[in-house]
């Protein structure tokens, strides 16, 4: 009995693909049977002109569809519209209300049991809404616009009058901002649309502090979110042992904590006048630079 190298056995077929000589086409072949199967194939080399004009037709292609999506969101904002017209301010508390410690305030309406909220952009403009039900459930209008739009707590005249642009994620945390403030806050409802509605409510606001209002967001995104706005964050500050026992945002502060409502608006007060004061010490500090390069520039013209 010999201990060389064993030869492979021939029990399965094998399917090589190989290239005809003749023609240039594709087959595979079937070892066993003997069997060939061709493939006619053609070789196409894209020119850089050819390249091009894919590019510009796949463009054209995705406009054509951004436009068709732009156009679904108007027809639903204008319908969304047209049922906030018809639907008044919540005159009593909702389940969903109650359960968070929500007064009635401007941007939050009723339907039934049902808490309904106008989602609108930078310019205050209703462009969706979402619903949210009374085992806690939350509806976006389907269709609506979801990037840029927040639900205005307290209203949208009280956040242009707010000295300070803040942004929470959930409505429940910008409502007890607003309750223990008096300001306008927005509420972004995704943590992915943060970005977005601070980018747009900074470009419409000015020169106003731009605030995120932190609750259970990761570090990492709380961070991204900061540098990419240039904003501040907003972060509770509780008594001793509070945070062990769950409590993380505003709107706990305000229910549960010992510092309660006052707490939330000492706290979110005091950082928005740091943050005024630093605005207005830059302001000077620039004016004053100004100022000296001006004269400097005059005396080297003398």
């Amino acid at each position: 009995m010999g201990f060389g190298k064993a030869r492979p056995r021939a029990t399965a077929a094998h399917t090589l693909p190989r290239s005809r000589p003749e023609d240039g086409s594709c087959y595979a072949k079937n070892n066993l049977s003997q069997e060939e199967v061709y493939h006619a194939g053609k070789g196409y080399v894209l020119t850089e002109e050819t390249r091009r004009e894919m590019r510009e037709s796949a463009r054209e292609l995705l406009s054509e569809h951004q436009r068709a999506d732009e156009a679904k969101m108007d027809r639903v904002a204008e319908k969304q519209q047209a049922n906030f017209a018809k639907l008044p301010p919540a005159a009593e508390q909702t389940p969903f209300m109650k359960e968070n410690g929500i007064e009635p305030m401007e941007g939050i309406h009723a339907k039934g049991k049902n808490t309904v909220i106008p989602l609108v952009n930078s310019s205050g403009e209703i462009r969706s809404s979402i619903t949210i039900k009374p085992d806690g459930n939350t509806v976006l209008a389907p269709g609506a616009q979801r990037v840029g739009v927040y639900a205005a707590m307290g209203g949208c005249e009280a956040m242009k009058n707010s000295p300070a642009v803040i942004v929470a994620v959930r409505p429940e945390e910008g409502a007890a901002i607003a309750r223990a403030t008096g300001w306008g806050v927005a509420a972004a409802i995704e943590e992915s649309n943060v970005k977005a509605v601070m980018r747009g409510l900074k470009a419409e606001m000015g020169d106003k502090p731009v605030l995120l209002a932190v609750d259970n967001m990761p570090e990492k995104t709380v961070r991204e979110i900061a540098a990419a706005v240039n904003a501040v964050t907003l972060a509770p500050v509780f008594a001793e042992g509070e945070r062990d026992k769950g409590l993380s945002g505003f709107k706990d502060m305000a229910l549960s904590s010992k510092l309660g409502i006052d707490g939330v608006k000492k706290q979110v007060t005091a950082c928005v006048d740091r943050e005024i004061t630093k605005v207005r010490e830059a302001a000077a500090k620039e004016q004053s630079q100004e100022r000296k390069t001006g004269r400097t520039q005059e005396l080297s013209l003398k």
